[in-house]
């Protein structure tokens, strides 16, 4: 009961943001759009980011651009959220700026990798620098791959960016999954110094269940587009395990085929029952699993 009372106030809060997001039928008219630009065109009459348009440029025409964007949306709905919050329900939400802050780093690094020039959104970028060690100025005046791992120096993020190779194919992959991990392995140190009983086992189960459907997601790409060498991809692993044990990422990872892949996925709880593991729309599995452990 306490729980219950402690949490209305921000429940009722997350419901009436909610209440705002894309529908599935407006999903199925976006889906039916032929071009970026007409996706924001779309969005920016939209009563759930109309706002959000008006701190942008209104030249903005590519995806990285509408990608800041959105990812400003959801900035500004976790703040609505912290500043909504007691503090011991912020020591919390500060765990999720790093959601946002990994958000923002994959934005730069892929507008690096295309060539795309992005925006800056001074405001978010304030917030999060009060919680984060990233320099985002220079970060954003990064120009290559290598200015990027450097701008992270003295970071969480640096060791390992520092170790990849940028001359080989996979190496944006690479890069981001290096983000996720980093980030992955915050949440589930601190999640246990934070939180116990009911609250510790929820977050365990929705940060674990991610941890395990990144894991097998990352498998197969690795597996079917990047033709990763089965000894290199222990290194894209998230280092932690929930329902997914040892020895079933063991027997992912050494499977010579796609077919053998599923075959074996098929063993665990992440391919039975509602959720069936489709080969030909990975990434369709992962999100319907994923919402699910969410609700």
């Amino acid at each position: 009961m306490f729980n219950t009372i402690k949490y209305s106030g921000i429940i009722t809060k997350t419901k009436a943001l909610r209440a705002r997001l894309v529908s599935d039928d407006e999903y199925k008219h976006i889906l039916s759009l032929s071009s970026v630009t007409e996706v924001i065109s779309y969005l920016r009459d939209h009563p759930g980011y109309k706002h959000i348009f008006e701190y942008a440029d209104e030249n903005i025409s590519h995806r990285g651009q509408l990608e800041l964007v959105l990812n400003y949306s959801l900035y500004q709905d976790y703040l609505k959220l912290y500043r909504f919050s007691d503090s011991s329900q912020r020591a919390l939400l500060k765990l999720f700026s790093k959601k946002i802050e990994v958000n923002l780093l994959k934005v730069a690094l892929r507008s690096i990798f295309s060539g795309e020039k992005l925006p800056k959104y001074t405001s978010m970028l304030d917030f999060i620098n009060r919680h984060s060690k990233v320099n985002f100025e220079a970060l954003y005046a990064a120009k290559s791959p290598k200015d990027f791992i450097a701008a992270l120096a003295n970071t969480a993020y640096h060791p390992a960016m520092a170790k990849i190779d940028l001359s080989s194919p996979d190496a944006m992959f690479k890069l981001e999954s290096t983000l996720d991990i980093t980030y992955f392995t915050t949440i589930w140190k601190a999640k246990d110094k934070l939180l116990k009983g009911a609250s510790y086992q929820l977050m365990t189960t929705i940060v674990g269940s991610e941890i395990d459907l990144l894991n097998i997601i990352w498998i197969f790409r690795c597996k079917k587009y990047f033709r990763v060498d089965t000894s290199r991809l222990y290194g894209f692993i998230i280092p932690y395990n929930y329902r997914l044990k040892k020895q079933d990422l063991v027997e992912l990872i050494e499977t010579s085929t796609i077919e053998e892949f599923v075959a074996a996925l098929s063993k665990t709880s992440y391919n039975s029952g509602k959720h069936i593991f489709d080969a030909s729309n990975p990434e369709k599995s992962f999100y319907d699993f994923l919402f699910d452990s969410y609700k």
